[in-house]
């Protein structure tokens, strides 16, 4: 059979990262990653994520990108829609069992009217994690409805008790149990209970 030699070249290596239109505050400039790799496709994804990003921190929510890399002089420019700058109008939570509509609203890092960003958002559903009251959660923009500002935040609660049990042994080679019981949310305020029980073989 015949034999089909392929060589790929040199491949074309990413010289610049322009939007069009220029986007104050979005300091492209200082966005080196992405400089002297090969283009493709991947590479073009994180710039538009990187930039997706960036445009959250300035407050536009819900921007519409294209990218396009020229692959003879390395050159990449990115055609970007922004949309409106976003004050944060309403936040819509699925409920939570066992627990008062509004209570969890004190684990937000944001206030009612206060500019997007998505930083804030992140700390909410990590503040909200930790606090062992759902087991997930997250909160992103919903760029269908209007007027601008609402957030939606989706919430995975899970069983409000935990109990767990171990076994071992201690350095004196005694059999051990441990056990715990957790109840986070015992109250309509979820409100958290934790106890602990330990025995030995003595």
């Amino acid at each position: 059979g015949e034999i089909l030699h392929v060589r790929p070249g040199v491949p074309t290596l990413i010289r610049t990262v322009q939007t069009n239109p220029v986007i104050p505050g979005l300091d492209l400039q200082d966005y080196w990653l992405p400089i002297g790799k090969p283009l493709s496709p991947r590479e073009l994804d994180g710039i538009e994520k990187w930039i997706i990003y960036k445009l959250g921190r300035l407050a536009y929510a819900c921007p519409h990108l294209k990218s396009h890399g020229d692959s003879k002089t390395g050159d990449v420019i990115v055609s970007v829609n922004a949309g409106e700058l976003w004050s944060i109008r309403e936040v819509v939570a699925d409920p939570i069992p066992y627990v008062r509509g509004g209570v969890l609203d004190r684990y937000r890092a944001f206030e009612i009217g206060d500019p997007y960003d998505p930083i804030l958002l992140d700390l909410t559903a990590n503040r909200m994690k930790a606090s062992q009251a759902v087991i997930n959660t997250s909160l992103s923009p919903d760029c269908k409805t209007q007027p601008p500002g609402l957030i939606r935040q989706t919430t995975l609660p899970g069983q409000p008790r935990l109990v767990t049990f171990g076994f071992g042994f201690d350095s004196e080679n005694l059999f051990i149990v441990k056990g715990a019981w957790l109840n986070s949310r015992l109250t309509e305020t979820a409100s958290l209970l934790a106890s602990s029980l330990k025995a030995d073989e003595k």
